[in-house]
C-alpha cells in the first residue's frame, strides 16, 4: 500500500478543519455577492450585477459553480457553495506555497512549518472560511510566483496568473511592484532585455485586464458603472 504523504495528510487536515469550522460571521460583500448570484439564477437581477468593478469576475464564477450544483442540491444557497469554494481555493494556494518554500529551502519539514503557519493564520483563515474574493486572487498570485521562481523562470504564464489575479481582485495590481522589481534585477541577463520584458509584461497584463473590463462594461447597465473601465 503506497504510503500517504505528510503534504497530503495535512492538505487533508486543513481541508477538514476549514470545512468543519465554516464562518457564520460573513463579510457584507459576501452576502452581497451570494444574492447577486442567486437573483441572476432565479431571473429577478440583471447579470450584469455578476460583474462588479472591484472583483470583476468572482460573482460570475461564483454563478457557474452555483447553477452546476443547483441541479443536484436544490436547497443550496450560493454563500455555502462560495465558502465551500474558498476552502477548496485556500488549500491550493497553501500548496502552492508549500512547493514554492520546498523549492527554497529544500526538504520537507521547513516547507510543511511555512505551509502550517500560512494556513493558521487568522485573517487567512477567516477569508478561506467565508464568501470573499481574496483568496482565489491570493491562489493566482502563488501560482505567478511559481512560475517566476524556477530554475527557468516562466514570464508569460506568471504574466496570465498575475493577469487572472487582478481579475478577481483589484487590489492584485500592488504586485507589480515586487514582480517587476524580481524582473529588473535578475542578474541572468542583460539590463536591455529585462527592461523590455518589465515593458512588455506590464504592456501585456494590462491589455488583457483593460479588454476583459471593456467587454464587461459595453454589457453593464452604465447608470450602475458609468465609470467601469
Amino acid at each position: 500500500m503506497k504510503r500517504v504523504r505528510s503534504h497530503h495528510l495535512l492538505a487533508a487536515c486543513i481541508l477538514l478543519t476549514y470545512l468543519a469550522f465554516l464562518t457564520k460571521t460573513y463579510y457584507w460583500d459576501g452576502v452581497l455577492f451570494s444574492l447577486n448570484i442567486e437573483g441572476t439564477y432565479e431571473r429577478r437581477v440583471s447579470p450584469t450585477a455578476l460583474f462588479h468593478p472591484n472583483h470583476l469576475l468572482y460573482s460570475a464564477l461564483g454563478y457557474v459553480i452555483f447553477s452546476a450544483l443547483k441541479w443536484i442540491w436544490p436547497a443550496l444557497r450560493a454563500i455555502t457553495v462560495l465558502q465551500i469554494s474558498n476552502v477548496l481555493f485556500s488549500v491550493a494556494a497553501g500548496y502552492v506555497l508549500f512547493v514554492i518554500a520546498r523549492r527554497i529551502l529544500g526538504g520537507n519539514a521547513m516547507p510543511i512549518l511555512c505551509w502550517v503557519l500560512f494556513a493558521s493564520g487568522a485573517t487567512w483563515w477567516k477569508f478561506s472560511t467565508d464568501a470573499d474574493s481574496y483568496v482565489i486572487s491570493v491562489l493566482f498570485l502563488l501560482l505567478s510566483a511559481f512560475f517566476l521562481l524556477g530554475k527557468k523562470p516562466r514570464i508569460i504564464l506568471a504574466a496570465l496568473c498575475h493577469t487572472a489575479a487582478m481579475l478577481f481582485h483589484e487590489l492584485a495590481i500592488f504586485t507589480y511592484f515586487p514582480v517587476l522589481a524580481w524582473i529588473l534585477l535578475e542578474p541572468r541577463s542583460p539590463i536591455s532585455k529585462r527592461i523590455a520584458v518589465a515593458l512588455g509584461y506590464v504592456a501585456g497584463t494590462g491589455a488583457l485586464v483593460t479588454a476583459a473590463y471593456w467587454i464587461c462594461y459595453e454589457q453593464a447597465s452604465h447608470r450602475t458603472y458609468p465609470t467601469l473601465l
